[in-house]
């Protein structure tokens, strides 16, 4: 996970992401799903991960995806 490796909290997590999405030096596959992912993460009980997998699979037509994480 994002914070055990980094020692973060989720506040802190969502401020470095914003950040690096909004940095034009870096270069984001699909920008606007993973800024969607960012809000979502901010105020859901899931890993940032989580939250940009079931982006993208929302976007693939699937309506729930399950995760198998703690």
């Amino acid at each position: 996970m994002l914070r055990d490796a980094y020692g973060l909290d989720r506040r802190a997590m969502t401020d470095a992401l914003e950040r690096i999405l909004e940095t034009a030096q870096f270069q984001v596959e699909e920008r606007d799903l993973v800024r969607h992912a960012v809000d979502d993460y901010r105020t859901g009980p899931g890993d940032f991960a989580d939250y940009v997998i079931g982006r993208r699979n929302q976007g693939a037509g699937c309506s729930d995806t399950a995760a198998f994480s703690r």
